[in-house]
């Protein structure tokens, strides 16, 4: 499976519960066998500006992986660009050099509503229309 992770990096999660939302996220991650044959992850955070942080496919060891999830640094950012997010996810997933033609999962970690709930509908549908399963 291809898996992308979108954490919401927005003022309103505060960095405390952000470490425990990237140590849920590891916890997650955990479950998968990361290697080039099984399971890709990438990661996207978002407030404001959207940061690919792991790109898909690029970690193929799941022990590097985790490293790299818990280096992450907290945007704190004052918007949610949920939609924006979702879209950049869609494309890592369709279209990185790293997608295959496998079953591709986003889990979309967010604590409140989009600046354009809207347009994150709208992308999420338009994810789902790709046959990506988002959580």
């Amino acid at each position: 499976a291809d898996v992308m992770l979108v954490v919401d990096g927005s003022g309103s999660i505060m960095a405390a519960n952000f470490a425990t939302l990237i140590r849920f996220v590891v916890t997650v991650t955990q479950q998968f066998v990361i290697s080039p044959n099984a399971t890709h992850v990438g990661l996207i955070q978002f407030s404001g500006p959207i940061a690919l942080e792991i790109g898909l496919g690029t970690i193929t060891n799941g022990r590097e992986l985790e490293m790299n999830i818990m280096n992450i640094r907290y945007q704190n950012g004052g918007d949610t660009n949920t939609g924006p997010a979702i879209r950049q996810a869609t494309n890592q997933l369709l279209n990185s050099s790293q997608a295959r033609n496998v079953s591709k999962f986003m889990f979309l970690f967010t604590d409140g509503i989009a600046n354009s709930p809207s347009d994150a509908v709208s992308a999420g549908e338009a994810a789902r229309r790709e046959k990506i399963i988002i959580t």
